[in-house]
């Protein structure tokens, strides 16, 4: 009789341990994915320095497990050409951020702080070079993917108006670390229709950080459009010049916002 008790008794702890590994796995599975920062970024600095202006560092960044890679610009520097692609490494760890630019003159940066999936908020530092001695604070956030169909308007320097539309699809990142844009255009003017053809940094057509810049080629001239993304309103809000053909010399004020969706 001792034997089939103890036989019986070892089913039932093995059958107690599988429902705890079931648990186990129930648990794991409701626990949070970690933070996905890969995608197209937008940095703004306050400097603790007097006299040193705010600046701009937009571009990619791309991650694999903790890992973080990214090549970026920085605008608005006196210490920094923005057509340099400075290249950037560092580590996640739960929701902290480090980040430390390759030399660029003699200048390393440096970004720390805390991050969500979309924002950023921290501490930045310049060593070496031109912008030694140069920190303060850092915020940021991701771009959304500008991929989908936009309405157009154009507003000529006569304060003519046209309307227009546009799908866009947004390509992954480039060495320079923008992302290339292609498309097509439709545009109610007698030379504003064609195609969108992708680029990288500083060549249209392209976005990195909240800069877009779109090219559109008529066949009878080109249309080039710089904006900027206003995440809150949905719109990108720039000038457009319009370069051979019959529409050469236009040019004015631009708007790009997004069709409802549904």
């Amino acid at each position: 009789m001792a034997k089939p008790m103890a036989i019986l008794l070892g089913a039932v702890t093995l059958g107690a341990l599988a429902s705890g590994c079931d648990r186990e796995k129930d648990i794991v599975g409701l626990q949070p994915k970690g933070l996905n920062l890969s995608g197209n970024w937008e940095f703004s600095t306050t400097s603790t320095v007097p006299e040193m202006p705010p600046v701009t560092i937009a571009g990619n960044m791309a991650q694999s497990g903790g890992s973080l890679n990214g090549v970026v610009h920085v605008d608005g520097s006196n210490c920094f050409d923005q057509q340099t692609a400075i290249h950037l490494t560092g580590e996640l760890a739960d929701s902290n951020i480090s980040l430390t630019s390759a030399s660029v003159a003699g200048q390393i940066i440096t970004l720390t702080g805390s991050v969500t999936d979309t924002t950023l908020a921290g501490t930045y530092a310049i060593h070496g070079g031109c912008a030694n001695g140069d920190q303060g604070n850092v915020g940021g956030f991701r771009v959304p993917p500008i991929s989908g169909r936009w309405r157009f308007n154009l507003e000529s320097r006569s304060e003519e108006m046209w309307i227009g539309s546009a799908m866009l699809t947004q390509g992954s990142a480039s060495s320079e670390g923008s992302f290339g844009v292609t498309g097509t255009a439709e545009i109610n003017l007698r030379c504003f229709s064609g195609t969108v053809t992708a680029g990288a940094f500083p060549y249209p057509s392209y976005i990195v950080g909240r800069s877009v810049v779109i090219k559109i080629d008529t066949g009878d001239g080109t249309l080039v459009f710089h904006g900027t993304v206003d995440q809150a309103r949905k719109q990108i809000i720039g000038h457009y010049q319009v370069v051979g053909g019959r529409c050469n010399g236009e040019g004015g004020r631009a708007w790009l916002w997004r069709f409802p969706v549904g």
